[in-house]
């Protein structure tokens, strides 16, 4: 995005979408895991924005694993 048209700015990424990213995860479902961070990066967070930064990274080096069970986490830590 630039200076025109800027992310939208979020207290946090949206759970439901987190779960959404996490159940692709789990399944290994890229199109699912694409349209989730899709969505997740096209907004700035407030709060836990290094996690949206962190999957990606994670993403992008297959290491689904990894981001499911840090979902899993983070899911735990909102309850």
């Amino acid at each position: 995005m630039d200076s025109i048209n800027p992310k939208p700015h979020l207290e946090s990424p949206d759970p439901l979408i987190l779960a959404r990213l996490k159940r692709s995860c789990d399944i290994y479902d890229m199109k699912g895991i694409d349209e989730a961070m899709d969505q997740l990066e096209s907004a700035s967070y407030d709060k836990d924005a290094s996690l949206v930064t962190w999957l990606r990274e994670k993403i992008d080096a297959l290491d689904f694993s990894a981001a499911a069970e840090r979902l899993s986490e983070h899911a735990e830590g909102k309850q």
